[in-house]
């Protein structure tokens, strides 16, 4: 859904955008709470706390930092429809990625995998 909302950038009219960064929203709020479940899961109980912290620091500053950093580079030259098409690149590469995730411990013990 992530991806499929950098089209964002090439609606008609301020309604049919208003819709879109609803759907684009409503991804992006569905992958935090999956990160965090993940993280908890796959952390060790003495560095969860910190590293949680940390994900959600770095998240917000590094995301702060990457979207203004973007706007004030590509908006002058290209208009705000660019910020919507970064979308795709941004979410092929989480998509891509998502092979490298290991699966839960819980997972793996309810399905048998005890090693």
């Amino acid at each position: 859904m992530f991806v499929g909302t950098s089209i964002c950038g090439a609606m008609p009219s301020f309604w049919w955008n208003v819709g879109m960064c609803f759907m684009m929203g409503a991804a992006t709020g569905g992958m935090l709470p999956v990160t965090y479940a993940l993280l908890a899961e796959t952390m060790p109980s003495v560095h969860r706390g910190w590293v949680m912290v940390l994900v959600g620091g770095l998240g917000a500053i590094g995301g702060y930092l990457a979207a203004s950093g973007c706007a004030a580079w590509l908006e002058p030259l290209l208009s705000w429809r660019i910020l919507c098409f970064m979308n795709l690149p941004t979410g092929l590469l989480l998509i891509a990625l998502n092979a490298f995730i290991p699966e839960s411990p819980k997972f793996l013990l309810a399905m048998g995998r005890i090693a």
